[in-house]
C-alpha cells in the first residue's frame, strides 16, 4: 500500500515525528500507537526517541527496539536479533490450548502429571505461556539454535518459570537421547502434548512479506513448507499423544490430516479471530489426553 501525501501531511499535524511511523504501520492509529510507546519507552530521552523513530522508519521491528514483547497471561518476553519475535497470532493458540483444551484436565480423571514439549522452542513464549497458567505440568523447549536456548533460558528466569527446561536439538534428526529425556518424566513414556510454531513461510511469499521481517528476522526460523510436518507423521507423532502445530498453508494442514491414522487419530482444524485457519491440532482417540478435547469437537 503506497502512503499518500494527504495521510503524511495529517500525521505531520498530530506529531513531526509521526510521518516517519507510517512505512512500516500502514495507517495513523497503528502508527500512533507505535509512537505513544516509544515515547513512554523513551521518557525525556529526545535524542533517543529520535533515533528509536528512524529506526523504526528503516524497518527495524518494534520489539527489537523495545526490547521485550507482552504474552500470554502476564509474560514479559524478552525479544532479541536471531529468535523469532512472537506473533498475536502464537498468543491466541496458547489463549486456546490454556482455556479451551487443559482447562479440562481438573474436571477429568486424569491421574499423571502432563508433559509438554515445545518444539521450535524460539524465544521460549509458547512453552512459558503453557507453564504460566498450568504450574503442575512438566514444559521442555527444544531448539536448534543457541541464540534461542539462550534468549528462553533468559526469559524462564525473568518470569520466575525456572523449572521450564530448554534442551538444543535437532528436531528434524532427533536422536534417542533427546527423545528419551523427553519422555522419561512420563509414566507411559509418552509426551501428553507436543505444541510447534515451526518454520512454515513459503520461500514463494518472501517477495510479499514486510521490510521489517525480511531484513531483521531470522530465516531460520520463517521459511519452511512441508518439512516439520512430515517430520511430526514420520517421527514425533510415534511418542506423543496429542499435538498442536501452527501453520501458514492449507496443504500443510491437509498433508497431517491425510498421513495420521484415523482410527488412531482425530485431526481437527484451528482457526483464529480473524476467521483463517492457522494451525491443525489432533490427539489419540483412546488416549487419557483425549478426554480434555471434548469441548474442541
Amino acid at each position: 500500500m503506497r502512503i499518500s501525501y494527504k495521510m503524511i501531511q495529517k500525521a505531520r499535524l498530530i506529531n513531526p515525528l509521526l510521518p516517519y511511523m507510517l512505512p512500516q504501520c500502514r495507517n495513523l492509529q497503528d502508527a500512533k500507537q507505535e509512537l505513544i510507546w516509544l515515547e513512554k519507552h523513551f521518557k525525556n530521552q529526545n535524542i533517543q526517541l529520535k533515533k528509536a523513530v528512524i529506526e523504526r522508519f528503516k524497518g527495524k521491528p518494534l520489539q527489537y527496539i523495545l526490547k521485550n514483547q507482552p504474552f500470554g497471561e502476564d509474560l514479559t518476553i524478552n525479544c532479541r536479533p536471531n529468535v523469532l519475535i512472537p506473533r498475536w497470532e502464537t498468543d491466541e493458540f496458547c489463549h486456546f490450548i490454556n482455556t479451551k483444551i487443559f482447562q479440562n484436565y481438573q474436571s477429568q480423571d486424569i491421574n499423571k502429571k502432563i508433559n509438554i514439549v515445545d518444539l521450535c522452542s524460539g524465544s521460549g513464549c509458547i512453552s512459558l505461556a503453557i507453564k504460566e497458567s498450568n504450574p503442575a505440568f512438566n514444559v521442555f523447549g527444544v531448539d536448534i539454535s543457541d541464540s534461542c536456548i539462550n534468549l528462553a533460558n533468559e526469559n524462564k528466569k525473568i518470569n520466575s518459570l525456572e523449572d521450564v527446561e530448554y534442551i538444543k536439538g535437532d528436531i528434524l534428526n532427533p536422536d534417542l537421547k533427546l527423545i528419551n529425556k523427553l519422555i522419561e518424566s512420563s509414566s507411559d513414556k509418552k509426551i501428553d502434548m507436543i505444541i510447534s510454531n515451526p518454520p512454515y513461510i513459503l520461500h514463494s511469499s518472501l517477495p510479499y512479506l514486510n521490510a521489517s521481517v525480511k531484513k531483521y528476522e531470522p530465516s531460520l526460523a520463517l521459511f519452511g513448507n512441508l518439512e516439520f510436518y512430515e517430520n511430526f507423521v514420520k517421527i514425533w507423532s510415534k511418542y506423543c499423544d496429542s499435538f498442536f502445530y501452527e501453520l501458514g498453508e492449507i496443504e500443510q494442514f491437509e498433508y497431517i490430516n491425510s498421513n495420521l491414522d484415523p482410527k488412531i487419530w482425530t485431526v481437527l482444524k484451528w482457526t483464529d479471530s480473524n476467521n483463517k485457519i492457522r494451525g491443525v491440532y489432533g490427539y489419540r482417540k483412546h488416549s487419557q489426553i483425549a478426554k480434555m478435547f471434548d469441548t474442541c469437537k
